[in-house]
Parts: C-alpha cells; structure tokens; sequence
C-alpha cells in the first residue's frame, strides 16, 4: 500500500493515507484470530514473558519514562496529526469572502478530527498483547473515522479554489524542522 510517489493534491494525500490505513486495518484483522489462538494457547508463565515484550524497552530507548507517559505521548501528537495547518492554509491561499465558510467548516471538521483522534489515546498503556494489539486496530479506526470527517471539507474548500489557490495549496508541505505548528 506504499506509494512510490507523493500526490500532488491534498485529496489525494488523505486517499493515500485512507488506503494505507484500510490496508492496516485489513491486515490487522487477518492476524486478529492467530493471534488470539496463540495467546489462549499459552501458559500463565508464559503469558508473563510475551507481555513483557511489550513496548517497555522501545519506550526507553526514546526517553519515555512509564506507560502513562506513553498514552501522554498519544495524546499530544493526536492533535498535532490531525489539525491542519489552517493558518498556513489561510495565509498561503488567501480565501476570498466566498471561500470564507467552507474554509471555516474546513477548520471546524479539523478540530473535530483532532477531538476523535484524541479521544482514541488510551490512558494507560495496555499491558497485555492482546490488549496493545487491540488499542492499535482502535487507534487505527480512529484514524479512519478522523479522515471521513476531514475530507468532505476539505474536498469542498478545495473545490472553491481558483487554479493558483489550488497551486498554493498543491506545494503546501509539512512545516519546517523547528517552525511553530499553527492550527
């Protein structure tokens, strides 16, 4: 599901992210069943020994301290993965009056998208593999439900632009190393 090259339009950006994430999800529910199989096929011992293969020694090695810190760390970055750079945008495009409100629906289901990515943070790390496994599938719903609130407004914002907004909003990167982020 890996591109070989990066779309030019946002639309097509958030497709490709849509396809990566469907693909994700797809593959995770292939594993669902063995995986549980698996697990229930284990002792209690050995339970123990594939928990602790948990993401304890990752977390570490980025300087994060507990598991509480890592559900911090999922929270933080929800918004900062899901909020367009609406500022940026603004500036960049310099939507006319007509363009006004679905720029602010634009900015409306950003935040929302934001509040639903958020909202699928757990607030402790799940301690069992069987557990992380399914916090990931419902990260990754979140992910896909935070995409089909953003792409209606962004599809119609986008398709009240001019040919040089569109251009604008075309080159429209992340921001650099360093730069505030703005939303």
């Amino acid at each position: 599901s890996c591109a070989s090259n990066v779309p030019l339009t946002p639309l097509a950006r958030l497709e490709m992210v849509q396809k990566r994430i469907d693909d994700t999800m797809q593959a995770l529910q292939t594993v669902r069943a063995p995986l549980d199989n698996f697990y229930n096929s284990l002792n209690d011992d050995q339970r123990q020994r594939f928990a602790a293969l948990g993401p304890a020694p990752a977390a570490s090695r980025r300087g994060i301290s507990s598991d509480n810190d890592l559900a911090a760390l999922c929270s933080r970055r929800a918004e900062g993965f899901t909020q367009l750079p609406v500022q940026r945008i603004e500036q960049a495009i310099k939507p006319t009056q007509q363009q006004l409100d679905a720029f602010d629906r634009l900015r409306i289901a950003s935040a929302e998208a934001a509040n639903q990515l958020q909202a699928s943070c757990p607030t402790q790390t799940p301690q069992t593999p069987l557990d992380r496994f399914d916090a990931v599938a419902k990260r990754l719903q979140a992910m896909d439900d935070a995409i089909k609130t953003v792409r209606p407004a962004l599809a119609s914002f986008y398709a009240s632009l001019t040919d040089e907004q569109k251009a604008r909003f075309n080159t429209l990167g992340p921001p650099k190393n360093g730069s505030p982020r703005q939303g």
